[in-house]
């Protein structure tokens, strides 16, 4: 992944061009082939806005570009993707390079009530999606390159829009090259290479801001017509983009060669059985040249990387012009769905191309289904606890919301990088080593901490929920959908508008709880409770607190709606401590704890681990104090035994850190039902401080 590393540092930032281009790792003489500001002499684009019955495509190399979206229309108000391209005082940041003062802008993007997702059939657009379209000759060009300015918008403008740039030759398939994704709501989107399905983290070096910036991509591949798209996606009023400069870079003298895999589509070998390679075929167009032509395969994304194996590089010999290199596709043992695996393939002033396989998976698809969904907690106030689903102490309106899931097939399924997410964006990416067994739930809250037991859930918080809007499920009607880290669904729901309580999602799949469970209202699954090929469709939403048996209670969270266990536990933790407030000078054995089985630990002893937010995990599986120190996260208790006892140490930092609740946890296996406690780490660093919040001002009134 070097050479792609390479390129981010050089084009993820702003950069200034002197005629030369990064390519095939030289500097290379290149051609401006497109060179767009958005504006002519008369200060309009040539677009044209398509409708269902003119939607060309393949797009035709005039006008300059066509605008794709639903219920697109320049005289509405509502619709404004085309709108704002002079560069107004106070609007966005000025900085960069802009020619002039105009732009492109997918600014406040709406649309026309009535207008569904099937409008454009085969544009893959959600409803606030929009796409500007070109096409134009690139017949004996290699390394292409797209560069362009972008910002994001205003102050008070929400910049979490996603922006994503695919491109095609000659009717072939769509690639999608890279854009802007990012990574929770409001967050500054991140510059990424690679499927638009690429995760994102927070990094500084290559986010989009207000200020213009210069960026670029590589374009592998090589033909007569090129076609390009350019898509916004603007899911609320006040989120935009703006693009400017859009240049598309061609190197004439660059070779131009074919890869491809000798099959499109492969498989993932059955469980214990040997692979069967599929080729990697790199055809020259001339002879390689005295030493051979190197050619370096670089797999795309870690989707690719970790679904086929290819050597890092391979040597066309002397004078021939191909070569055929085994590629073994691998077993994941992870139910991803089909994988679309594409590999570039790049070498010393050869251009560089892009051969894609379909991976078929050979795992079943796991029977997940949603079973309860917090979207309005209940409550307004801070003291409102009657709302605290996760046992926090207090009520919060985004950090209490929460959805349960539960495994109703008959083996483990590895939810690692599982997406969780609504019909606006991603709201929690499932963290690597996460195995849910059968009926066994997975409970993730907006914020936290989470304390409690859960009924022995898995339990995460919202990889989102640092911005404090947590899930940021609503009181609106919309969807919830759980997703393979490929894109493949495994469950879609429907969360209809509530506004006094929260739904238990329902369905029918165990015959002791009829007709609870989670819904999705008409939406027909692809799966059913005994015969996979079966289908059925849940039944209506309910109201927890309106089901028989709920007894009154609001919620639940990895239990069933009457407060029993989804499974049949083997043996149950009972978690106490004896000192349950201790200050942080209180030393090595401030406090012991003690584990009670309720029947004895089997043959070989019960290995029970002690899971708490009071020291600092390591990705080594180490740890460090933070507020309190143990001998070992471990803790055995023997054979035919029931109680076992650890100490527990304080730990002073030194500075000024003030009281902290801290929560244990002791877990074992999958249908160990866990214990739970906590203590408080009293803080005797002396409070020196005189400092007082002066002003505060809440509501600034105003726009722009």
């Amino acid at each position: 992944m070097k050479i792609i590393h390479d390129r981010l540092k050089l084009f993820g930032a702003a950069s200034a061009f002197a005629g030369s281009l990064f390519a095939a790792g030289t500097l290379v003489a290149d051609e401006v082939m497109l060179y767009q500001m958005f504006t002519t002499e008369e200060n309009s684009t040539n677009y044209v806005i398509a409708t269902p019955d003119a939607n060309p495509d393949p797009v035709d190399t005039s006008p300059d570009f066509v605008v794709v979206g639903h219920g697109l229309n320049p005289a509405d108000p509502r619709m404004r993707f085309h709108e704002g391209r002079v560069n107004e005082p106070g609007v966005l940041g000025r900085g960069g390079t802009i020619e002039g003062e105009w732009m492109w802008t997918a600014r406040r993007m709406t649309t026309v009530p009535g207008h569904s997702g099937q409008e454009f059939q085969g544009e893959g657009l959600s409803d606030r999606d929009a796409r500007l379209k070109i096409a134009f000759n690139v017949e004996g060009y290699g390394d292409l390159r797209v560069v362009l300015n972008q910002c994001v918008g205003a102050s008070g403008h929400e910049p979490n829009d996603d922006f994503y740039i695919r491109i095609r030759f000659d009717g072939g398939d769509w690639f999608e090259i890279g854009g802007f994704k990012s990574s929770s709501s409001n967050a500054y989107p991140i510059y990424y290479v690679g499927p638009h399905d690429t995760m994102t983290m927070m990094d500084d070096d290559r986010k989009l801001t207000r200020i213009f910036a210069e960026w670029g991509w590589d374009l592998p591949g090589h033909g007569s017509i090129m076609e390009m798209q350019l898509t916004y996606s603007g899911n609320a009023f006040n989120e935009d983009h703006y693009t400017n400069n859009l240049r598309i870079f061609g190197n004439p003298n660059a070779k131009l060669y074919d890869a491809s895999f000798a099959d499109a589509e492969s498989s993932e070998p059955e469980a214990g059985a040997d692979p069967v390679p599929n080729y990697l075929t790199i055809t020259l167009n001339e002879p390689a040249p005295a030493g051979g032509a190197v050619m370096d395969l670089i797999p795309v994304d870690r989707r690719s990387a970790n679904s086929v194996d290819l050597p890092e590089s391979v040597t066309i010999p002397e004078g021939q012009t191909t070569v055929e290199v085994p590629a073994y596709m691998i077993q994941d043992n992870q139910y991803t769905g089909r994988k679309l695996v594409d590999i570039w393939v790049t070498g010393e002033g050869h251009s560089t191309e892009i051969a894609r396989v379909r991976v078929e998976d050979t795992s079943s698809k796991p029977i997940l289904s949603f079973m309860e969904a917090l979207n309005v907690v209940p409550g307004l106030n801070f003291d409102d606890v009657f709302g605290d689903a996760n046992n926090d102490g207090y009520y919060h309106n985004t950090q209490d919301q929460f959805l349960e899931i539960v495994n109703w097939g008959d083996e483990p399924v590895d939810m690692s990088g599982y997406r969780i997410g609504d019909d606006l964006d991603d709201r929690h990416y499932i963290t690597d080593g996460t195995i849910l067994h059968p009926m066994q739930p997975f409970v993730v809250f907006g914020g936290g901490p989470p304390s409690g037991t859960f009924g022995g859930a898995i339990v995460q918080i919202a990889s989102g929920g640092g911005n404090g809007l947590g899930l940021n499920i609503s009181s609106r009607a919309e969807f919830a959908y759980l997703d393979t880290p490929y894109r493949e669904q495994i469950q879609l729901v429907h969360i209809p508008m509530q506004r006094a309580d929260h739904l238990a999602i329902t369905n029918e799949l165990d015959p002791d709880h009829p007709g609870y469970g989670i819904s999705s209202g008409n939406h027909r699954l692809e799966f059913g409770p005994g015969d996979p090929d079966e289908e059925f469709v849940f039944g209506p939403e309910t109201l927890h607190v309106l089901i028989e048996g709920a007894e009154g209670r609001l919620f639940s969270p990895g239990y069933w709606y009457d407060g029993s266990l989804y499974y049949d536990a083997e043996n149950k933790i009972t978690l106490t401590i004896d000192n349950l407030t201790f200050p942080d000078s209180a030393g090595p054995n401030a406090a012991t704890g003690t584990i009670v089985l309720e029947d004895p630990a089997p043959a070989g002893g019960l290995e029970v681990f002690i899971d708490t937010d009071g020291v600092i995990m390591r990705d080594d599986g180490s740890f460090i104090p933070r507020r309190v120190d143990l001998d070992s996260l471990y803790v055995t208790v023997p054979e035919g035994a029931t109680e076992a006892t650890f100490r527990i140490g304080a730990y002073d930092r030194g500075v000024l850190d003030g009281d902290e609740t801290i929560n244990f946890f002791a877990r074992s296996g999958p249908y160990v039902y866990p214990g739970w406690a906590q203590v408080v780490v009293e803080d005797t660093f002396e409070n020196d401080y005189n400092v007082v919040i002066n002003e505060i001002m809440a509501d600034v009134e105003g726009q722009g």
